[in-house]
């Protein structure tokens, strides 16, 4: 497989403000007495978030777990904890919804268009490159915290 980056975005941590945190900045070790909402391990986002976790030997508290993205924001947005919101591709997240960015090491991700090592034919170059095109829009239009 040849894979080309086509995307990459910030995750921020968020929660919906009914939960009563307040901060701009969070430092990874800040979360581990916090009740965290999540992706199922075997998630490509949540290994991702796992390894940077890992890397810090640090642990953290998941009391829910979806495999469905949407079911994760709806569980956000009721107030019973934070999780991790991607900065590009989870735009649909509520305005009541609080983002802060993790530091002093912000946690990112990088997402591939992956296609077959051999010659592309001229329509899947043409759809390969309309996805790259699409890809470009949406990092252009991040969230902001």
């Amino acid at each position: 497989m040849t894979n080309v980056p086509v995307l990459k975005e910030e995750i921020f941590v968020g929660w919906d403000l009914a939960y009563g945190y307040s901060q701009s900045f969070v430092k990874p070790e800040d979360l581990v007495s916090e009740k965290m909402i999540g992706l199922s391990p075997d998630n490509p986002l949540r290994e991702t978030i796992d390894k940077y976790f890992l890397k810090r030997d640090i642990t953290l508290n998941y009391k829910y777990e979806a495999d469905d993205p949407a079911t994760v924001r709806g569980i956000i947005e009721s107030g019973v904890g934070m999780s991790f919101i991607p900065s590009v591709t989870w735009q649909t997240i509520s305005s009541n919804v609080q983002l802060a960015r993790l530091t002093p090491e912000p946690l990112q991700r990088t997402i591939y268009l992956s296609s077959p090592h051999k010659n592309l034919t001229n329509i899947e170059r043409e759809i390969s490159n309309e996805l790259i095109l699409i890809f470009l829009k949406f990092q252009r239009s991040e969230l902001k915290i």
